[in-house]
């Protein structure tokens, strides 16, 4: 099933399909829009676009989901969000904003939606490459966590099947990032690794 997350009734009508066949019991909130932007470069367009896609769409398929449940089914939501989070720097601006709003949801939902629906985050830490960034740039970024290595896809899938099954676990972010967020980066890994 597909959906362009940017249109928002796209983004609506997901739930509806994906639960034609089956009961949907969960979701995981994790396409992103990631382009850089700083104070000096952002437009309206980068924000409006990192919005929509990392921070609308998610909660319009949380709301679609909630209202698709019967008074006695339970579910599970997953942000993912991002370790920038924790150590925020002035690159990627508007991709960080929305992680922000990511957030804000995670907590507002996890009180409101309970107990039917548990919305908790991961926040990974550098997975994979950013923007242009090299091979050795990207080593070396995950070699420089207090764990000597960055987190992998797997890694990150591991603490999201953790959470869509811990069912006394609700608001809670949990960190997948080796430790990155304690580097305080004054800028994005990108441009302290090349």
């Amino acid at each position: 099933i597909q959906a362009d997350l940017s249109d928002a009734v796209s983004a609506s009508s997901l739930i509806l399909r994906a639960s034609a066949d089956f009961p949907l019991c969960g979701i995981v909130n994790n396409a992103s829009v990631f382009m850089h932007d700083d104070i000096d470069s952002i437009d309206t367009d980068s924000w409006d676009a990192h919005m929509e896609v990392n921070a609308r769409s998610p909660m319009l398929l949380i709301r679609a989901l909630n209202q698709q449940l019967n008074e006695d089914d339970r579910a599970c939501v997953v942000n993912v969000l991002d370790q920038k989070i924790a150590e925020p720097n002035p690159d990627h601006l508007s991709y960080t904003a929305s992680r922000y709003a990511m957030l804000g949801l995670t907590d507002a939902l996890a009180r409101g939606l309970a107990p039917r629906i548990r919305v908790n985050a991961v926040a990974p830490g550098h997975t994979l490459p950013s923007d242009e960034q090299s091979d050795a740039g990207f080593a070396r970024a995950q070699s420089e966590t207090p764990l000597g290595r960055g987190p992998s896809p797997e890694d990150v899938a591991d603490a999201v099947s953790y959470l869509m099954g811990a069912e006394a676990v609700t608001g809670q972010v949990l960190f997948v990032d080796s430790g990155e967020r304690f580097l305080s980066r004054a800028r994005d890994v990108l441009f302290e690794t090349e």
